[in-house]
């Protein structure tokens, strides 16, 4: 929506990406069927058993010149996979693989909100990556991809 804040439209637009990871569209797996935003729900009998999560982080301001600022927003998108799933590893590493390209590829919406910048021809920096397998007395095992959404706002208009 126009009126919505550049960071909330940011976020949205990667969830739109995230949802269209299902094997329907040419992807190796179907974690786009259970995207939360912010929230990680426990496994419990009812809920899914492979979920994307979307962790929206810390907004740093990398610079200010008049009344814009140049932000860079940490967004973490954590593959969680229930205890009973076969093969998590494999799901893990196609998981890893969708996101990259949900993200990363022809991002149309999502590309139009960032900025490119230095060493950046997209906005979009991929921080780290980090696989877990599930340890003792956890229910989860998965990965977390971390991202750097590079934007810019307007002084005392975030819309802008």
């Amino acid at each position: 929506m126009p009126n919505d804040s550049r960071r909330r439209r940011i976020l949205e637009a990667t969830r739109e990406r995230l949802l269209r990871i299902l094997i329907a569209n040419n992807c190796r797996t179907d974690l786009g069927a259970n995207v939360q935003m912010g929230e990680a729900k426990i496994f419990g009998p009812d809920d899914p058993r492979q979920v994307l999560v979307i962790r929206p982080g810390q907004a740093v301001v990398d610079s200010q010149q008049l009344r814009v600022r140049y932000m860079s927003l940490a967004v973490d998108v954590a593959i969680l996979l229930a205890p009973d799933v076969d093969e998590p590893w494999a799901i893990v590493e196609d998981g890893l693989a969708d996101i990259k390209e949900a993200l990363e590829l022809d991002a149309g919406t999502l590309i139009d909100l960032l900025t490119p910048g230095r060493d950046n021809a997209t906005g979009i920096r991929l921080v780290s990556e980090e696989s877990f397998e599930r340890q003792s007395g956890s229910d989860v095992s998965g990965a977390v991809l971390s991202y750097l959404f590079h934007y810019r706002e307007t002084f005392g208009v975030p819309t802008a």
